[in-house]
């Protein structure tokens, strides 16, 4: 069984499949220049000798969707992983979970509505993040996938090192911290 690991930016998606219990890298891949006409996928694939192949594709990749369909493509072809039954879960980093999202969190409808009350937090990142996992979730509907909130080290964090020099009523109001 494998672990699918993702990371959605706004216009590109980085991937890497690892296998096993110890979680041995298969694959990985970066695909930038999503919503163009010259989208890049560039992906690593292990060679049983311990090296890795590397191929290059380049085609229009309109969206997100369109392109964990080219990913799917390129890892079927390459004989990566066979589909939903071949991943035992799959992993997403969002950058902002708030002050709600302390730890690796499964991911529900709740969480993804949480995530989107995010957004103002984090506009550049949170909505490509829950791009990626709105299409997992659709692609792949039985495997249990993972939210890893970038946020999550700063919830330690004593309250003088975790608020900004800022009016404490900013905070109050719109919980901006680190």
């Amino acid at each position: 069984m494998k672990l699918l690991v993702i990371n959605c930016g706004s216009s590109s998606i980085k991937y890497e499949v690892f296998e096993g219990k110890d979680l041995r890298l298969l694959a990985g891949g970066l695909l930038e220049k999503v919503g163009t006409a010259e989208a890049r996928l560039r992906q690593k694939r292990g060679l049983t000798n311990g090296t890795f192949d590397v191929s290059e594709t380049v085609e229009p990749v309109v969206d997100h969707a369109a392109g964990f369909e080219l990913i799917g493509r390129i890892n079927s072809r390459d004989r990566i992983f066979a589909g939903e039954d071949d991943l035992y879960g799959i992993g997403h980093r969002v950058v902002h979970g708030g002050e709600r999202f302390q730890e690796p969190t499964v991911i529900t409808g709740d969480v993804v509505a949480a995530i989107r009350q995010l957004i103002p937090l984090a506009p550049l990142h949170n909505p490509a993040n829950l791009l990626g996992i709105e299409v997992l979730r659709a692609l792949f509907p039985r495997v249990p996938q993972v939210a890893v909130f970038d946020t999550m080290f700063h919830q330690t964090l004593p309250p003088r090192a975790c608020l900004y020099a800022l009016s404490y009523e900013l905070y109050e109001k719109y919980r901006v911290r680190r």
